[in-house]
């Protein structure tokens, strides 16, 4: 059954791709067809052109192949993602060198008259037990109040909820979010969410109701988890083009878990999984998140910042019965970058190289530093109330990014953690630990 479902999408896939291509052969390039966001419904999408009166049948919009409507009410655009990575750690206990797929993703998007908007997005690498990643439909009948059903990104933490994997500045997020929802890192769930943007885009937020279980998977109790965020771009309408890409806003959610379903506290692996720093506990009862986070892009620069907070009870898990501590954790991210080679840094999307490579120049060059933070700590276990975890790390990254063209970048980071108060998880003493990442990408 899995094979046959992933023949199909292939198959679907693949003929859109051969009549896109077909018809972008013979087309010069064209204004996007649909502004879709290949990420979480309602984060605002990359600048584009103002629409033509008249739509192309097929083409290519600068980051996509397009099918279209003469008058744009239908569209189609298959889209996906290739991420090739060569991995070196160093420090005891972290895995081998490794080449690796990171993903492998292929999915299509679109609108069907004129205001429901779709995405479907498979993986064939990064999936653990489902290939499915999004599949949801947006009702956009108006722009301040939309509404969202299906599978889809949590509205929670801003390098899942305002950035796709394939937009993130490094190779792997930060460690805050190791605090975001749902299992195994997807930040998916099905669910439902009302969401909007106001004030010509100066105030966005997402209200949503989810099972807050992972990739289509069912709630275990009667209560979904809720999510809440908000975003602000104070100077948008304003004149000063230095403020202008600052955006500020936050988050919370609140769920619940179930100890009788196997449910565990966060996951203490490192975003590429070089090493954990705290075990996972048995939860269950309230499940609270909290976020800030701050973005702000001005010319070749960016800057990035963003705080999360995690409680996690465990009730009832005592050898009595009793009321364990709350699994509770903290922590915070901080990144810059800079275009060395001039171009405008977009803030959710990678930038216009000013001379691609092998059309007059070298790509677009941009550095990159990153300093993130987590702290994590719980009180007692089943047979040992007195038993106290806990422990801190810290990441200190730099690295290069390089585009390439519009749908090729690499990317090199230099990862350093640090250990602060105990041994890791599989018994290594408090150390650095380097991990050197790099990866290719092609995205179309």
């Amino acid at each position: 059954m899995r094979w046959s479902k992933l023949r199909d999408l292939l198959s679907l896939l693949f003929l859109s791709f051969f009549i896109s291509f077909s018809a972008f052969a013979d087309e010069p390039a064209r204004p996007a067809a649909t502004p879709v966001p290949d990420s979480t419904p309602g984060t605002p999408p990359a600048p584009t052109p103002p629409p033509a009166a008249k739509k192309d049948p097929a083409g290519w919009d600068g980051s996509h192949f397009y099918l279209s409507t003469p008058d744009g009410n239908f569209t189609f655009q298959p889209y996906g993602y290739v991420q090739t990575d060569f991995r070196v750690y160093t420090g005891d206990g972290v895995p081998s060198n490794t080449f690796t797929i990171r993903r492998a993703r292929l999915g299509f998007q679109g609108k069907l008259d004129k205001y429901y908007e779709f995405a479907f997005l498979g993986d064939l690498v990064d999936s653990g037990s489902t290939l499915l990643r999004d599949a949801y439909v947006n009702i956009n009948y108006i722009r301040e109040f939309q509404f969202t059903i299906g599978q889809m990104i949590e509205p929670f933490g801003q390098e899942a909820a305002s950035f796709s994997a394939s937009n993130i500045d490094y190779v792997e997020r930060g460690l805050t979010s190791l605090l975001y929802p749902s299992a195994n890192g997807a930040f998916r769930s099905p669910g439902a969410m009302v969401h909007g943007d106001l004030a010509g885009g100066v105030f966005s937020y997402w209200l949503g109701a989810f099972n807050g279980k992972g990739l289509l998977a069912a709630n275990t109790t009667n209560q979904p988890e809720v999510i809440g965020r908000i975003r602000i771009y104070p100077f948008k309408s304003g004149d000063n083009t230095m403020l202008q890409g600052l955006a500020v806003g936050g988050a919370i959610g609140e769920g619940r878990s179930r100890a009788l379903s196997n449910e565990l506290s966060f996951s203490g692996f490192t975003p590429e999984r070089s090493f954990s720093f705290f075990p996972q506990l048995p939860i269950n009862g309230e499940i609270r998140r909290y976020n800030a986070e701050m973005t702000w892009t001005a010319g070749p620069a960016a800057l990035r910042a963003e705080y999360d907070r995690l409680l996690q009870n465990r009730d009832s898990l005592s050898d009595g019965y009793g009321d364990l501590g709350k699994v509770r954790a903290w922590g915070y991210t901080i990144s810059a970058s800079w275009l060395l080679t001039g171009e405008k840094r977009p803030e959710n999307a990678p930038p216009k190289a000013n001379a691609p490579l092998f059309r007059g120049g070298f790509g677009a060059w941009e550095v990159k530093a990153r300093y993130s933070y987590l702290t994590s700590e719980a009180d007692g276990d089943q047979y040992s109330p007195d038993r106290r975890y806990k422990n801190s790390v810290d990441l200190i990254s730099g690295g290069v990014n390089w585009y390439l063209t519009s749908t090729v970048k690499y990317n090199v980071d230099l990862n350093l953690y640090r250990t602060k108060d105990a041994a890791t998880v599989s018994g290594a003493p408090p150390q650095t630990f380097v991990v050197l990442l790099q990866r290719i990408q092609f995205r179309f």
